[in-house]
């Protein structure tokens, strides 16, 4: 099922701390921590069984000292996880699409 809460834990911590929900609802999305320790999420599926799944190309990014995501420029193919971020700073979604060329901080 899709969804859109966000909880965060940490080694520590003894329970779960709600988080900003995504701005999209999503089921198995691509989930990679960037560089300058936010979050990408990109892809994933969000209507099952529908022709066109918009959450299939869409992305957002979390940042944690504001507790809010925001969008990303969508990916050029659907995709889905896992997520994986290469030394260059790009990140690529093991189904085979590779975005954000440009290095993330």
């Amino acid at each position: 099922m899709p969804f859109d809460t966000v909880d965060e834990y940490g080694l520590g911590m003894p329970t779960f701390a709600k988080r900003a929900a995504l701005s999209t609802r999503r089921s198995q999305p691509g989930v990679v921590t960037l560089k300058d320790g936010t979050v990408l999420v990109g892809g994933g599926t969000g209507t099952f069984g529908l022709d066109v799944d918009p959450t299939e190309s869409s992305a957002e990014r979390y940042v944690p000292e504001e507790d809010r995501w925001y969008p990303e420029t969508p990916p050029p193919l659907p995709t889905g996880t896992p997520a994986i971020l290469l030394d260059d700073g790009s990140v690529f979604f093991v189904n085979g699409a590779r975005f954000y060329p440009e290095a993330w901080q």
